[in-house]
C-alpha cells in the first residue's frame, strides 16, 4: 500500500489535533516557565546548604530590668558574632517611613566568607560595601519613589542595593540592615528594637552557611541557656508579602494543574475524533494485512509529525503572550532546557493520546468499516 505525506493527506481533523496540541504545549510553556520561577524563588529563601531559626525568649524567674535586657540582648550580638557562620536577627519590627506595619526586617549581624547577597546589578556582592539592602516592592515606600533613600525612624537611610526579583508574584518588601556597616544613629536606633521586641514578646535569629552550621548551634544554644534564654527551633512563617507570594504559588498551581488536565482532555478528545476520521484508512491497512501492532506505530509516527508544527506554533503563541505582556522571563538562560522540556512533554501529550487509542484501533476491522458504509 503506497504511504502518503501526512502532510498531503492533512485534513479538518489533523488541524483540530494539532490545534489541541498547540493548547496543551502552550500550557506546558507556562506551567515550566512558573515552576522555574516558584523554584527560584525557593533558591533564593534557602540559598544556603544549612540554616536554622531559633526563637529566643528570656524565662528567667524575674522579669528583667530595662538595663538587664540591654545588656542580654548585648551579649546574645556579640555571640552571634562570634559563630562561625552567618547571623541575623528577624521578626523586629522597624518604623518606615511613619508606619511599622508589616516592616520587619532582617538584620545581619555576622557575613561569613560565604554569605551572598542576590541584587540587580551583580550576582554577589561584598556585604561590606552596603548597609540597607531592599526588595522591589521597598522602592516604592521611598520618599521619592525611586529608591534613592528610606526614612527609617526619621533617619534618612540611603537604599545601596536592591534584591533580585525572585518572588513568583513579583511582590518582595524584603529590607536588610548590615548591623556592623550602619551607622551610629541607626545602629543604636535597631539596637533598642531588638531589646523592645525582646523584652515583650521574643526575637528570632538564623543562622546559614554553605558549610556545617552543627558546632556553631551547640555552641549558641549552650551561650543561650548560660544567659537563661530559651532558645526553641522556628519555623519559619508567612508574613505581610509572603502571604501573596504564597497565595500566588497555591493558585498557580491548581490553576496550571486544572489548565494541563482540561488541555490532556482536549487532545484526547480530539485523537478520538482523528482515529474516527481514519476509521476507513486503518480498516483497508488491515485487510492488506497491517496487524494492530503496525498500524499503532504508523499513529505514533503521525503524531510525532503532527506535533511539530505545534510546538513551533506554541512557540510563536509564547514569544506573543511574551511581547504583549512585557514578561519575558521564559527566554532566560535555561531556555534551551525548557524549550527540550516542552518538545518532550508535547510528543508525550500525543503518544499518550495514541495509546488511549490503541483499544479504539483493535475494533476497527474491514466488514464493521463496510457495514458503516451502507
Amino acid at each position: 500500500m503506497k504511504e502518503k505525506s501526512i502532510i498531503k493527506r492533512l485534513g479538518l481533523s489533523e488541524i483540530i489535533f494539532i490545534i489541541g496540541l498547540v493548547i496543551s504545549s502552550f500550557v506546558l510553556i507556562n506551567t515550566i516557565d512558573i515552576t522555574s520561577k516558584i523554584e527560584k524563588e525557593n533558591q533564593s529563601i534557602n540559598n544556603y546548604s544549612e540554616s536554622i531559626q531559633y526563637r529566643l525568649k528570656y524565662n528567667g524567674k524575674e522579669k528583667p530590668s530595662q538595663d538587664e535586657i540591654y545588656t542580654l540582648v548585648n551579649n546574645i550580638i556579640n555571640c552571634l558574632e562570634d559563630l562561625d557562620c552567618n547571623t541575623s536577627i528577624c521578626k523586629v519590627g522597624v518604623c518606615v517611613n511613619n508606619q511599622i506595619d508589616d516592616m520587619f526586617p532582617e538584620i545581619v549581624i555576622n557575613t561569613n566568607d560565604d554569605y551572598k547577597l542576590q541584587l540587580t546589578d551583580t550576582n554577589t556582592s561584598n556585604p561590606n560595601e552596603y548597609q540597607l539592602v531592599v526588595g522591589e516592592s521597598v522602592i516604592e515606600l521611598s520618599e521619592d519613589h525611586v529608591g534613592k533613600s528610606l526614612n527609617v525612624a526619621g533617619i534618612d537611610v540611603p537604599i545601596q542595593g536592591v534584591y533580585k526579583n525572585n518572588n513568583a508574584a513579583g511582590i518582595d518588601y524584603s529590607i536588610t540592615f548590615m548591623y556592623n556597616e550602619c551607622g551610629k544613629d541607626l545602629k543604636q536606633y535597631l539596637n533598642n528594637q531588638i531589646c523592645n521586641t525582646f523584652s515583650s514578646f521574643s526575637i528570632v535569629v538564623k543562622l546559614y552557611s554553605d558549610n556545617s552550621i552543627d558546632t556553631a548551634k551547640s555552641k549558641f544554644t549552650t551561650e543561650m541557656k548560660n544567659f537563661s534564654v530559651d532558645c526553641q527551633t522556628y519555623k519559619q512563617q508567612y508574613g505581610g508579602s509572603d502571604y501573596q507570594n504564597y497565595w500566588y504559588r497555591f493558585y498557580n498551581k491548581i490553576f496550571i494543574t486544572v489548565c494541563l488536565v482540561f488541555s490532556l482532555f482536549t487532545c484526547f478528545s480530539l485523537s478520538f475524533l482523528w482515529i474516527s476520521s481514519r476509521r476507513k484508512e486503518m480498516a483497508i491497512r488491515k485487510a492488506f494485512g497491517y496487524n494492530n501492532f503496525v498500524i499503532f506505530e504508523l499513529l505514533i509516527k503521525d503524531i510525532v509529525k503532527l506535533s511539530i508544527p505545534a510546538i513551533i506554533a506554541s512557540m510563536v503563541l509564547e514569544a506573543v503572550y511574551c511581547l504583549v505582556f512585557g514578561n519575558l522571563s521564559f527566554f532566560d538562560k535555561y531556555f534551551i532546557i525548557k524549550f527540550c522540556g516542552i518538545f518532550i512533554g508535547t510528543i508525550l501529550i500525543g503518544v499518550l493520546c495514541a495509546i488511549n487509542l490503541m483499544s479504539e484501533v483493535s475494533k476497527i476491522t474491514p466488514v464493521s468499516v463496510i457495514r458503516e458504509e451502507k
